[in-house]
């Protein structure tokens, strides 16, 4: 599966806007992108989620750290 397959998937299975899913490849890094082609899609959309959420809450980290700090738990 291609990054941007799992991204669509991803992105439903998490209810993400399609902003969020015009946005987010370029939030990433590519080495992000080859860490999270081993998940599937709604472990990558929760994790999207969660990082988004942390975001909005006032979080001043990245995206791309973000996700890479899920991946690392």
């Amino acid at each position: 599966m291609s990054f941007e397959d799992l991204l669509d998937q991803a992105c439903k299975s998490a209810r993400l806007p399609e902003m969020a899913r015009i946005l987010l490849p370029s939030t990433l890094s590519e080495e992000t992108k080859k860490l999270v082609l081993k998940l599937e899609p709604e472990a990558f959309g929760a994790i999207l989620k969660a990082a988004i959420d942390q975001i909005n809450q006032g979080s001043v980290e990245t995206v791309d750290a973000l996700v890479r700090k899920a991946l690392q738990e």
